[in-house]
This record gives structure tokens, sequence and C-alpha cells, in this order.
């Protein structure tokens, strides 16, 4: 403890202080979690009110051995359950206040909805919520009342199932098909851990709580600091700026954020300068006004290149030589086509261009694999469809030699020369576009309306060519003087850029400008001095609460756990497991328990072959997954200092006789110290734990579950062949046959019967048990292994014939719904007279037959007395 108690001092003393009051109180409150973030807080520099210095935690090695038990927990009753699965009962489940309760009963009865209700109550790991009665009516209000005992003082709690795990009943150990799947495939931490060590578990949950609610007072915190105007950005302010920390000092705000008279009378000098004129802007602007000067010239002069008289002249003439050729090719047509054509212009352009359109059309659609014209036998016209004669196909001849003429072709050359002449005529200049060239000149108003009448008579001197014939119809070229007047314009404007050039090498304006924005940086600096002090203040004590965050870390709490894990637990967690492994009889089973891990305070374990990589769960057959499951979950839960009860739901499923037995008999052994409450639908186990718990004279209470018409999970007798015979025929006979009574007087034979024929069947039950009970005095019984011959063997002779007659009697008499039967003569059964006066006759012979005395020389079946 020494050594533990060391490593403490070595802790933040807060740390300390939350074990000292772990120790102290066993749990923190929520006074104790505000006082520890307190300290913390105080710990890592922040001011806390009414905190002016550290405390001295004091722990000691006494504090730290082993506390007395709790107090011991007895589970006494379930009562008014509601809206959980089927259970609807109208009794309490009543258990033995201090020894064992056995709850039996058959699939459906309600044993899993009782055991549910149990482990979500008691919170058992990865429970989930229990259903309703998914085929009845919906429950508003679902849970029920808890009756229990804390040494011996009775207490009542009223359960809902949106109270979830409730002290007391969280310490209840409760195994199921769950649990065992849990304990088997899954890594698992230890539910019960030896003092100090439940104590770690809850330092680490302390140090998440106070690192949430250390990371929600930073999430307050907020920034009252101004976004940085985009002006000022790629200035050594904006680079300080960005740079804010919590080891930003107040010296270097001083100096950053410094403003005076001087530096806010050369920033108004500096804005007067720079807010006029940019020279270099004006220079850009005169020297691109230039250049559109320079481009309008440019296309005048075009104009005045392209449609001079010469030029002019010279289309003239090629137009007139195309009229020449063109009417020397129709002369030579009509020379050729004046006495065959009938009709008139063959020859002309537009006959031409009829005919290369039917040339195209008959290469491309009509004939495309023959010449054109193609004048076979079943040719036809292309344009009209019609068939082509003898005289028709010449005709077609002759018109395509024609075409291929020289005169056709000197026709289209010159047509031709004309279009090449006029296809590199200069283009018209559009309104818009002479506007927007003027505008980008900046030519005077005197100008423009100058420059936008020679556009005008360009326009009017290109556009007379191709309709006029007549030189003296074409407008005359305008005067060449404008282009001289755009030239003196682009002088003028680069003479002014110029001067604008030398006013920037003299100002130097781009430093004026840095200056002047490095300037109204700092002003703006200057004007947030409150707001960069309080942010500067805001990260250091951010920075104090990460450090504060810091020391809530759970790691080397973890680790030291994991150290006492290793030394206090996992040497005897492991043998337990072992123990529980013999004791169990599965010590053959190859299976080991080993630790994994230590996590947030927490020890893990998990089960593993031994030798072998292979999961657990893939290698054990059904039965040894049981009773594996069932040693780890003894070996975790029996060394617990608390004394609460433990419940079983059917522990010896998938078990075999020998694994039963074993089962039973540590069940019996743990209501040494325990309440054991077990469910089971196994008649054979409870054969076993009666035999096993009068060997060790435990006291055991038999309950039986059913299902009744108004639900499941009614509590009751046990079946009547557990019971004794004598208190199964009383119970019959007080019961069961007046019952049937009623039913035969009130609702006849009809509804009488199905009700008898059960009463037969339970007194034929009692028949048998009483040839093993009291015949045979218990020697051999059905479900028991053993054979009980001491001091009972002589008690056979005080069989007589007068035994065995009424007992075969009673056997044959009330087997007659069990056999078949005849359908013509079915036999009748008893009435309730008769079966009164059977059971009671039965009655009578059990209390003579235990008083008869054994008889000093007589042997078995000796005749009637």
């Amino acid at each position: 403890m020494e050594a533990l108690i060391t490593w403490f001092r070595e802790r933040p003393v807060w740390i300390q202080e939350a074990f000292a009051r772990l120790l102290k109180n066993g749990t923190l409150k929520n006074d104790d979690i505000d006082g520890l973030l307190a300290l913390c807080k105080k710990e890592a520099g922040l001011d806390v009110d009414g905190l002016a210095t550290l405390p001295t935690p004091t722990i000691t090695a006494p504090q730290c051995t082993p506390q007395t038990t709790a107090g011991t927990l007895r589970l006494t009753r379930i009562s008014d359950i509601r809206g959980i699965n089927a259970l609807s009962p109208r009794n309490p489940l009543i258990f033995h206040p201090t020894s064992m309760t056995i709850i039996f009963g058959p699939n459906g009865s309600g044993k899993s909805g009782y055991a549910r209700a149990l482990r979500y109550a008691a919170g058992a790991r990865k429970c989930n919520e229990p259903l309703a009665n998914v085929f009845g009516v919906a429950t508003e209000q679902r849970g029920c009342q808890f009756t229990y005992t804390i040494d011996g003082q009775e207490n009542t709690l009223a359960w809902s199932i949106n109270d979830g795990c409730v002290e007391p009943l969280d310490n209840l150990a409760i195994f199921d098909s769950h649990c065992a799947n849990i304990y088997v495939n899954e890594e698992n931490a230890l539910t019960y851990e030896p003092f100090p060590l439940p104590l770690f578990t809850e330092l680490s949950k302390t140090c998440d709580t106070i690192s949430v609610l250390l990371q929600g007072e930073v999430n307050t915190l907020k920034s009252v600091l101004p976004q940085l105007p985009a002006a000022h950005a790629q200035t050594q302010a904006a680079t300080w700026f960005g740079t804010l920390s919590a080891r930003t000092i107040p010296t270097d705000i001083d100096a950053q954020c410094r403003w005076n008279a001087d530096d806010e009378l050369l920033l108004a000098e500096l804005n007067q300068r720079l807010n006029g004129p940019d020279p270099a802007a004006q220079a850009t602007r005169l020297r691109e006004a230039k250049r559109q000067t320079e481009l309008l010239a440019q296309q005048l002069r075009v104009f005045f290149d392209e449609l001079t008289d010469e030029k002019l002249s010279a289309i003239q003439a090629a137009r007139n030589d195309a009229q020449d050729a063109w009417l020397s090719a129709r002369e030579d047509a009509d020379k050729a086509f004046v006495q065959d054509a009938p009709v008139r212009g063959v020859g002309s352009k537009s006959w031409q261009r009829l005919w290369e359109a039917a040339r195209e059309f008959s290469s491309t659609e009509a004939y495309p694999d023959h010449p054109f014209p193609f004048i076979d036998n079943d040719a036809r016209c292309v344009l009209c469809q019609q068939p082509l004669g003898e005289d028709v196909a010449a005709r077609l001849t002759h018109f395509e030699t024609f075409v291929r003429g020289k005169l056709q072709a000197d026709a289209k050359a010159a047509d031709k020369k004309v279009d090449d002449l006029l296809a590199v005529l200069p283009k018209d200049i559009t309104p818009q576009q002479l506007d927007t060239a003027l505008t980008a000149s900046q030519l005077s108003d005197n100008f423009r309306p100058t420059v936008r009448q020679i556009a005008e008579r360009f326009s009017a001197r290109r556009n007379a060519i191709s309709g006029i014939t007549t030189p003296d119809a074409i407008p005359a070229l305008p005067d060449e003087a404008i282009l001289a007047a755009l030239s003196a314009h682009s002088t003028q404007l680069e003479g002014q850029a110029s001067a604008y050039d030398d006013a920037v090498k003299a100002e130097n304006r781009q430093a004026l400008q840095t200056q002047r924005k490095e300037l109204a940086a700092r002003k703006w600096l200057s004007e947030q001095l409150p707001s960069i002090r309080t942010e500067v203040a805001r990260l250091v004590k951010i920075q104090k609460y990460a450090e504060a965050r810091r020391m809530t870390s759970t790691q080397a709490i973890s680790l030291k756990k994991s150290e006492l894990v290793e030394n206090m637990v996992t040497p005897l967690y492991i043998t337990r497991f072992k123990t529980e492994l013999d004791t169990l009889g599965a010590r053959r089973i190859p299976v080991e328990l080993v630790k994994t891990r230590a996590a947030k305070g927490e020890a893990y374990f998990k089960l593993q072959l031994v030798d072998s990589s292979e999961s657990v769960p893939n290698v054990l057959s059904e039965g040894e997954f049981r009773i594996v499951s069932l040693a780890a979950f003894l070996a975790d839960v029996t060394d617990r200092s608390s004394t609460a009860p433990f419940i079983f739901d059917d522990p010896v499923s998938s078990l075999d006789q020998d694994y039963e037995e074993a089962v039973v008999k540590r069940l019996v052994e743990l209501c040494n110290s325990r309440q054991v409450i077990v469910f089971t639908h196994r008649i054979s186990m409870l054969a076993l734990i009666d035999t096993a718990a009068k060997k060790a004279n435990i006291d055991v209470q038999f309950i039986g579950l059913s299902r009744e018409r108004w639900g499941a999970g009614e509590p009751g007798d046990v079946p009547l062949r557990m019971q004794a015979p004598k208190a199964a025929l009383n119970t019959i006979f007080q019961t069961r046959i007046p019952a049937a009574r009623r039913t035969l007087d009130q609702e006849g034979q009809e509804v009488y019967e199905p009700e008898a024929g059960g009463i037969c069947k339970q007194i034929r039950i009692c028949v048998e048990r009483l040839v093993e009970d009291v015949l045979i005095d218990q020697i051999v019984r059905r479900y028991y292994r053993e054979l009980h011959t001491k001091d009972k063997l002589v008690n056979l002779t005080k069989i007589v014939r007068s035994d065995c007659d009424l007992l075969e009697a009673m056997m044959s008499k009330y087997s007659i719904d069990v056999h078949s039967q005849p359908d013509e003569t079915p036999p009748p059964l008893p009435n309730p007279d008769d079966m009164t006066a059977d059971v009671r006759r039965l009655l009578d012979w059990i209390e003579e037959f235990k008083r008869r005395p054994v008889p000093v020389d007589e042997g078995v079946l000796a005749p009637t007395a």
C-alpha cells in the first residue's frame, strides 16, 4: 500500500483529492464533482472564486485496505407485474427468504419473462429492454414491484421499465444464455474487483466527467475579435494579427497597435497625394486610346487603297468581258440549237444552272454508276421522268457537248474573275463598330461627324460598284486629310502618356501606396486594441484549460490499475476459473482464461483454447460451451464482497447428466452464503436438487409456473410427480375433486369428462410415486442415479400381498384415460364419489403402511395379514 500511496503523491492534487473522497465515501456526489472541477482549474492556473490555495489531500494505508462488506440482500417477492412479455399472474412470485428457490415450468410458462425483468433491473451487460406482450393489448405502465430485504429490513421498490438499472438490484448476479454467450464469445471486464480497484474505475469516470465539464467551459469562451478587412491583407500588421496566441506579450501588443498624431498626419498627406489620378493608369489609358486611333486609321486606309478609281475600272472591265463572253456563248447556242431546240433560251445562264442541277441529280441519285447524260434504251429524263427517244437522246448529248465547250468555259471564267475582284473589297464598318472605335480613340466631338460621313461615303461607293455599270454614277473617294488628322491625334495621345510616365518616375507611387496601406492597417489595429487584449487573455485561458484537461488523462490511472489487477486479481481470477472448471467436472476441456488489456480503469479478460488459435465457440460442443461459460460466470461473481442473490435461468441447458449433477451440487453449495434462485424446465433437475439439498441439509422451495388463460407466469405448486405423494393426494382430495363435482352438477357430463380425465392422470401419477416413495421407501427413484439402500432394504419386508393388490387395482382403474379404449363401449370415468373414496383409501393406506412394524421373520410378499 505504501507504493500505491507514493504513486498517488506524484499525481495532480485534484486526482489525490478525488481518490481521498472516494476512499472516504465510496462515491462522488454532484457537490464533490463541482469541488474537484474547481481544484483542477486552480491547479492549472485558472482563477477560481473562493479558492486561494490548493489543499493537501491525505491518503493513508488503512484507507486503502479492504472495507467491510455491504449488507446482505435477499429478494423475497415479485408482484404486480404488468406489460412484460406475456406475464400476467394473479399471485406474486415468492422466493425462499434465505436459501434456495427452484421455479419450474414448461416452455411458455413465463420463466424467461421473470428472468428478463430481473436482468434489466439489475443492469446486466448488453441487456435489451423486455418487450411487452406483442400478441396482447399494449400496457401504458410496464413494470412490477420488487420486495427485498437488506440485513433483514424489508423494502419495496415500485419499478418501471423506464427506470432501467436500479439499486440495490444492480448487485444481483444473473446467469442465462445471453450471459453465457458474453462470457465465451467476447472480451469482458470483471464485474467484481477487490477493494480499492473499483475506486480506480470511478476515478477514471470522474476524470472523463471533469474533462467534459472543462471542455464545456472552453466552448463558452467565444472570441470577440473582429475579422480583418480585406483592404488590410498582405501587410505586416495583418501578419502579426494572424499570429495572436497565448504567448503574445503585452509590450508586443502595445508596439504593434501604437498610433499617434504624427501617424494620423502622415496618413492624411498620403491620402491627399494618392487620391488624385494615377499617372501610371492615365498613361495606360492614353496609350490604349492611341492604339484604337491607329486601328481606325488602318481601317480607313484600307478603304482608300481598295476603292480607288483604278480598281473600280478593273472591276468594270472584267464585268464587260464577262458580258461579252456570255454573249458569244449565247450566239453559239443559238446557232447550234435554233432549229432543234423547241424552247428559247438554251445556253443562257439560267438554262446553264438547270443543266448543272440535272447533272448533279443524275450522278448522285438517279444514275450514280453511269456518266451524264445517261441515254441507254431504258433511260428516262431526269427532269420529266419520261422515256428518252432517239431524237431526245441525241439532243441531250449535243447539249452536254455544248456545255463542255470552250465558249461556255470562257464565260464562266469571266464571271469568276468579277466575283474574285468583288470579294477582296473591304467590308462596311457598321454604325455600332464605328461608335465603339470613336469612343475608344478619344476623338473630339469635332472629328466624329467627319469620320462618320467618310465611312458612309465608303459604304455607298462600295455598294454602288455591284449594280452600276456607268462609272459616272459611282460616288467619288473622300479626301485623305482625315488620315493626317488621325495621325496627329495619335501623336498627341503619346505625348500625354509620356508626360504621365515622367510623373510616375518622379513620384514612386507604388512605394507611397504601400506606406499608406501599412499605416491604414496599423490604425485599424489601434482601434481594435481592447478586443486584441481580450482575445489574448481568452487564448491564455484556453491554454490553461488545456493544461487542466491534460490533468484529466486516464492513461496513468489505467496503467496503474492494470498493474494492480495483475498483482491482485489476475492470478486469483484465473485460479478461481480453473477451480470452478474442476468443481463442475470440466477439467478435461482445454480452455483457459487470460487477461487481455486494461482501459479506462477496467481490466478485460477473455477465454481462449489452450495451444490453439481457433476461437472457443467454433470448437466447443453446446454442452461444453455451457459449462465453460458457467465456470467463467462463477469465477467472476463468487468473490464479490456483497452477498446479493445468485439467479440462474436454465443453467443446465444442453448439459449431460454428469455435468448436470455437478452444476446442481455447486448451486447447493452456493446456498451456504447466498440466496439462490433457479428457473428451469428440467424435471430431472428438480430431482437432483432435492437429493443434493437434503444431503447438504439445505432448505429448498419448489414453485411451479403455469400459463393460464389470463396470462403466463402464474406461480403455484410444482407438478404432482415432484410433490410428496401424500401432499399431492391431499391436493386432489381437497381441491381438484370438489371442483370437478361442481362442474358435473353445473355444466353436465360433457364438460365434466375432460376435467375428470385430468384427475385420473394425477391419481395414476400419485400411485406411481407411492410405489417409489412409500412402498420401496425411495430406494430407487426416477430421475435419480443413486440407490439408497442403507437402513432401507429391511423395510421391504413390510410389503404384503394386499399392498400390491391395492396399488395394482388403482393403477388399472386410473389408467383408463391413458390407454386406448373401444369406441363402441368405452368404460365410464369414475364419478366424484368414487374418486373421493379411492383417494381417501390411499391416504389411509399411507398412514397404515408407515406405522406398520417391520416383521421379525416374515419374507417379502408375505401373505395378507
